[in-house]
């Protein structure tokens, strides 16, 4: 991606938010056993919070790392894996909504996913698309509507850019032939 692409959609895969819990736990923890009185020494609820605010922390760097999405006029980004929108040349249809549990499925659902990842990544819907290569694969997100709404037009136009200019026929014969 270079400096000057705008970004059209986002998702960063997680909130840093969680990794706050742990000390408001400990916190909570410290506090009961200071009014029950003879709990456990404030060092083990320091430690306590230390360590599971570091898990939680490796945690949500993981899932902001493998699972963020990124979206501009000329690159798709989900997790690890970047793809240039050329290689794309086109968006599937949305699934039936009505469709019932055992009705089949379309083609690119049990596809492979893009992102680096074997599978769509849990809370994400996958969005089919056909890559140059002839592969069905799925680009994901949470806001699954939200990057199908800036991705279609995007490779709409460049499927028509790819195509040239029509032809025009002259003489009423393709090719512009006359009698």
């Amino acid at each position: 991606m270079t400096d000057t692409d705008e970004v059209l959609f986002a998702e960063a895969g997680s909130r840093w938010w969680p990794v706050w819990l742990a000390p408001g736990f400990a916190a909570v923890g410290l506090i009961s056993d200071a009014m029950i009185g003879d709990g456990m020494p404030v060092f083990v609820w320091l430690v306590a919070a230390v360590v599971v605010g570091a898990v939680v922390a490796l945690i949500v760097y993981a899932a902001r790392r493998h699972t963020s999405v990124e979206l501009t006029a000329h690159m798709l980004r989900l997790g690890e894996e970047e793809v240039d929108l050329d290689e794309i040349v086109h968006v599937m249809p949305e699934p039936d909504p009505g469709r019932g549990k055992h009705d089949p499925r379309e083609p690119w659902e049990s596809a492979r996913s893009l992102g680096g990842l074997s599978v769509v990544p849990r809370g994400r819907n996958g969005i089919g698309v056909r890559m140059r290569s002839g592969a069905l694969r799925q680009a994901w997100a949470k806001d699954d509507r939200g990057l199908r709404a800036q991705l279609e037009p995007l490779i709409s136009a460049r499927r028509r850019a790819r195509k040239g200019p029509r032809r025009k026929d002259v003489g009423g014969r393709p090719g512009g032939e006359t009698t």
